[in-house]
């Protein structure tokens, strides 16, 4: 049997609700941006998944990086539910405001990648 860990879990359900988002901007009829509702759902969708990726990094960093020390395989997860986490705040600013997250959010998980990479040999 495949063994599932936390982090997994939020990177496929980040992965679904990333889905949903853009099955809702593709093939919606109207403006989904102004459209209330499918707003406040999406809103509801990714302040969940916002708090899903928080649990997620406290579980990462506060129990596992902590009890048990850094491994290369640790350092990746943590930087990948941030992306995910900064993701969703973007999304969520996006939903309301128009903002260039998309932009942002490659920028973000560029610079992020980049620094934890150049990093990673003074932390391991």
């Amino acid at each position: 049997p495949i063994k599932s860990s936390a982090a997994s879990d939020v990177y496929k359900r980040q992965t679904l609700n990333l889905g949903i988002l853009a099955g809702l901007y593709i093939f919606s009829k109207e403006n989904f941006f102004t459209h209330k509702g499918l707003r406040l759902l999406s809103t509801l969708l990714f302040t969940f998944a916002s708090l899903f990726a928080l649990i997620a990094g406290w579980k990462l960093f506060g129990v596992y990086i902590a009890l048990y020390g850094v491994t290369p395989r640790r350092l990746l997860s943590g930087w990948f539910v941030t992306v995910l986490f900064i993701w969703c705040v973007l999304t969520l600013i996006r939903l309301y405001k128009p903002i260039q997250a998309t932009r942002l959010a490659v920028f973000y998980a560029t610079i992020s990648f980049t620094l934890v990479s150049l990093l990673s040999s003074f932390i391991l």
